[in-house]
């Protein structure tokens, strides 16, 4: 596993390095192809990968998914996301207050859910971060856990990963997989054993399943292998365009 340290060759599908978007695009299609009904996904930390995977997944799909995103920040989701939601496919957008009913906020009635909570700019990683790392986010980690849903997917790419990391274990339909970005972090490795499979995978990220390990072996292939396709510009579905 590479560190990947210098952002200016991040992929325009998320911000990750392109091999590790790549990968991510691997499963995202994996995941569609595998799933009948309802495919669901659920992502701490929304931006750049909500927009780009819930258009992809609507060329793939229709409205026959539910991409599940949490942001801390609402100042970062007013000024970056919001403006762009027109060109998502149809969205439910919850501003989180203390106490909220989140089962009847999102009922699972659009293919894409916002829930925007209101934590500032947190810069936790920082040396000037210090205090940012008191601040209460139990709402936001136990977020998920009080919609009365499970997921094929789970991203965990916001704040407090480890803890999120450690309540997506629980929340995983039968094949499920959690990704966690930044996994070169080595003080999140604590929750990969709550996983009963794992591996790190291209730059920085780590799968984790509650499958048995021939079956995780087997996805892991394939996602490998759709991903060194997708690197060579070879068409996996409806073309989605790019953010300029």
């Amino acid at each position: 596993m590479q560190k990947v340290l210098d952002d200016s060759d991040w992929s325009a599908k998320a911000w990750m390095s392109k091999p590790d978007a790549n990968l991510f695009d691997a499963l995202v299609h994996i995941k569609s192809a595998q799933t009948e009904g309802r495919l669901d996904v659920l992502e701490w930390g929304a931006g750049r990968s909500t927009s780009y995977f819930t258009r992809a997944l609507h060329a793939l799909r229709g409205d026959n998914f539910c991409w599940h995103a949490i942001e801390y920040d609402r100042g970062y989701f007013e000024g970056e996301i919001r403006s762009s939601l027109d060109a998502l496919p149809t969205s439910t957008v919850g501003l989180i207050e203390p106490g909220a009913d989140l089962q009847a906020m999102f009922p699972r009635t659009t293919p894409v859910e916002f829930a925007v909570y209101d934590h500032g700019t947190l810069k936790p990683m920082l040396d000037e971060g210090v205090e940012d790392r008191k601040v209460d986010m139990d709402a936001y980690v136990a977020h998920p856990s009080q919609l009365g849903r499970t997921f094929d997917i789970i991203l965990v790419d916001g704040r407090k990963r480890r803890r999120c990391l450690l309540e997506a274990a629980s929340l995983l339909k039968e094949g499920g997989v959690a990704v966690l970005h930044d996994a070169q972090r080595t003080y999140y490795h604590c929750a990969f054993d709550h996983y009963r499979a794992s591996s790190l995978l291209g730059e920085i990220l780590w799968f984790g399943t509650q499958m048995d390990d021939s079956l995780f072996r087997d996805l892991r292939q394939d996602a490998e292998t759709v991903a060194r396709t997708i690197g060579l510009g070879i068409p996996l579905s409806p073309a989605v365009a790019l953010p300029q």
